[in-house]
């Protein structure tokens, strides 16, 4: 199966470099896997690709691809890749974000309740107010409630 990668990106977060195509390689060893780094050359290769790695996906290409079965990819939300309206390749929404919104969740409560900007300010003036703190709340003593779609 000939796996095609367009996950370039002008976000550094985001985009997919050689350290992690040889990842991905190592983990699917029986899948040829074609990177492409823009768009005119992930579309020039269409007609041999079988499966597609790619943050975005252009309904419009669909009938480009006429091998295509799937489609994965990283986004949470659907609005990067457009759905064949066909029905003949499925899509696969990444669900990593789970974690990673979870721990920044915590990580931005931890902050807010304890008084960290005021915190970075004492630092950074090298004084300490200490009396900054003393409407902290402690976690333990607080009930919170997420509402999310998603993993």
């Amino acid at each position: 199966m000939e796996l095609h990668t367009s996950l370039w990106n002008d976000v550094q977060a985001f985009h997919f470099n050689q350290a992690d195509l040889a990842i991905l390689r190592h983990a699917l060893p029986g899948l040829t896997v074609v990177a492409h780094d823009n768009e005119s050359s992930f579309l020039e290769r269409a007609d041999s690709a079988e499966a597609v790695l790619t943050w975005e996906f252009d309904a419009r290409w669909y009938q480009r691809f006429t091998k295509l079965k799937w489609i994965m990819t990283p986004a949470a939300g659907n609005d990067w890749v457009e759905a064949d309206s066909s029905g003949r390749v499925s899509t696969i929404h990444g669900t990593f974000h789970g974690n990673l919104l979870a721990e920044s969740l915590l990580s931005a409560i931890l902050f807010m309740n304890h008084r960290m900007p005021g915190m970075w300010r004492n630092f950074a003036n090298q004084g300490w107010d200490r009396n900054l703190q003393k409407e902290s709340r402690l976690l333990k003593n607080q009930t919170v409630l997420i509402i999310g779609y998603g993993s």
